[in-house]
């Protein structure tokens, strides 16, 4: 089948500067490069539907491998930009053999069964509209000076809202998908005198995902669907977990909050580093050379940043002869430290600016003080880490480390036989500290927003664990919370240790009885806990 994506600039002029919905442009291409060249692996005819801007990045830049170009949306460009639904449906539209139509942020690790692709229609799921739906529509449809027959006759039908999710959309049904398009085409240009007085983005779920489903309704159309669960509209559970691929999921959709999560968007980063390495570094080498800021900038120390100097530098990191997880100090690289990083945690800046903004009156003066003084001495703490024992790590030296953490969970977790049987040991170049507050969140630089926000100074002091964990990027270090559980695994696991021997061990943390009545449950936790470690690099798997 014919498999066709949209990619429309939303009236930007620099794709390097465009998030589109993503944590940072970065990963708006990345995620990209993984949905094409994922595609391409499996089927013969990728086509991209684009605008001129879009095409001048993706194809001219990036050289992805799509079969072919079709350079038509640029006819869309005097439109809002958050009507990104209408480039997609005209791509639906232009299609005249039977289509698969794929978004940019769903990737597949394996090619879509025949039986979903023989559908006279096809979506990824039904979904049922909950109260973020019901709030959406019952706000847009007042502002709205047409709606579709269709729509209005099947609210008259049913109490519940009921959509199809079209990351995935298509079928061998033309005919449909004409009377489809037109009557979304219809549904704008009708109400085109609405959109600034309208949410939007509301509207393009209503015009594309909703008008299917209530076409589909009132035709007896069946739909071929991916996944047969009928799923809550805001309750996409798992869909951006790559640490689950290709072994154990096969699909990602990073619908809505993942493609904005920091951390999906860097596990996203990693897969295209470990499948695609010439994309990955063609993308860096991109922002680079334009200068264009990374949101986290592995490479701020490289005087030349091509995309062949970094591509051979990932390979001879990959493939040294002293494998990272055999090395437990600097002392052991053999390779020194050439940049000491500068970066000096703001956290007393931060707090004192939300102190500035929070109502102080009736606040006890002590709890005031204890507050400003753990900042400081966590501040501290943190910043004499970074200095004294951060800076003996190399750049090079934690690169690797991050190489060799990419495949850990496929080593450990995906053959479920032997998984329990492989071995971690605790990252003894983490360091764990311990204050009275979370201060995690005022980690950063000052924003404006920051600025506006309160403390609570009614928090309750407690024991909170702080694991700093060396990183090579240009701040030097993440933070990760753990708790008593926790700090009980890495003792367990301060030497290597089968997972096995892990769960056999912690079970003097738990009652008999409570483990009698849950033994399945204490397993997931348990694995769940290593997981989290594992993706924060406090453990590491031992090959």
């Amino acid at each position: 089948m014919k498999i066709v994506q949209t990619s429309w600039a939303c009236n930007q002029k620099d794709m390097l500067k465009f998030n589109a919905g993503w944590y940072s442009p970065e990963y708006h291409l990345m995620g990209w490069a993984l949905s094409c060249l994922q595609l391409k692996k499996y089927y013969d005819e990728v086509v991209l539907h684009a605008d001129s801007v879009t095409a001048k990045t993706l194809i001219d830049a990036l050289r992805l491998p799509y079969t072919d170009v079709v350079c038509d949306l640029d006819q869309f460009d005097q439109n809002p930009s958050e009507l990104w639904g209408l480039p997609k449906i005209h791509t639906y539209s232009q299609q005249a053999v039977p289509f698969l139509h794929v978004d940019g942020d769903v990737i597949i690790w394996k090619p879509f069964d025949e039986s979903l692709l023989h559908g006279d229609l096809i979506a990824q799921n039904l979904e049922v509209g909950t109260s973020f739906y019901e709030n959406l529509f019952s706000e847009l449809e007042p502002r709205l000076t047409y709606i579709p027959i269709e729509v209005t006759e099947e609210k008259d039908k049913k109490d519940k809202i009921y959509a199809y999710n079209a990351g995935i959309i298509g079928g061998n049904d033309l005919s449909f998908f004409n009377l489809y398009t037109a009557r979304s085409k219809e549904t704008i240009s009708n109400n085109v005198n609405s959109l600034s007085n309208i949410n939007i983005g509301a509207f393009n779920i209503y015009f594309e995902q909703y008008l299917f489903y209530c076409l589909a309704a009132k035709f007896n159309k069946k739909v071929n669907v991916l996944f047969d669960e009928i799923i809550p509209d805001n309750q996409y559970k798992s869909f951006g977990d790559f640490t689950e691929v290709p072994f154990n999921k096969n699909y990602l959709h990073l619908i809505g909050q993942y493609k904005r999560t920091s951390n999906v968007c860097q596990q996203l980063a990693n897969r295209l580093r470990q499948d695609y390495p010439e994309y990955y570094y063609r993308i860096i080498a991109l922002f680079k050379n334009q200068q264009t800021p990374l949101k986290k900038d592995y490479y701020y120390f490289i005087n030349q940043p091509t995309e062949k100097y970094l591509t051979d530098r990932y390979f001879n990191l990959k493939d040294c002869q002293q494998h990272p997880d055999l090395v437990i100090s600097e002392k052991n690289t053999g390779i020194k430290s050439e940049t000491k990083r500068q970066f000096q945690s703001k956290i007393v800046e931060n707090v004192l600016a939300a102190i500035d903004n929070t109502e102080t009156n009736n606040i006890d003066d002590a709890i005031y003080s204890k507050m400003l003084n753990d900042a400081k001495l966590f501040e501290a703490r943190l910043n004499d880490t970074i200095e004294n024992d951060f800076s003996q790590h190399s750049n090079e030296f934690l690169y690797q480390r991050d190489i060799a953490h990419t495949n850990y969970f496929e080593y450990i977790f995906a053959d479920r036989d032997s998984s329990y049987a492989k071995k971690i040991v605790a990252d003894k170049i983490v360091q764990i500290t311990e204050s009275s507050f979370d201060w995690r969140s005022f980690d950063t630089e000052i924003s404006k927003n920051l600025k506006k926000r309160p403390l609570n100074l009614n928090e309750t002091p407690t024991s909170v664990y702080v694991c700093i964990i060396p990183e090579c990027h240009y701040k030097g270090y993440s933070l990760s919370i753990i708790d008593d559980l926790d700090m009980r695994l890495l003792q367990i696991s301060e030497q290597p240790v089968a997972i096995n021997d892990v769960l056999t061990e912690i079970r003097s943390v738990f009652e008999p009885d409570d483990l009698k009545a849950s033994l399945a449950e204490f397993e997931l936790l348990i694995i769940g806990r290593i997981k989290l470690m594992l993706q924060a690099k406090i453990i590491k798997a031992v090959k």
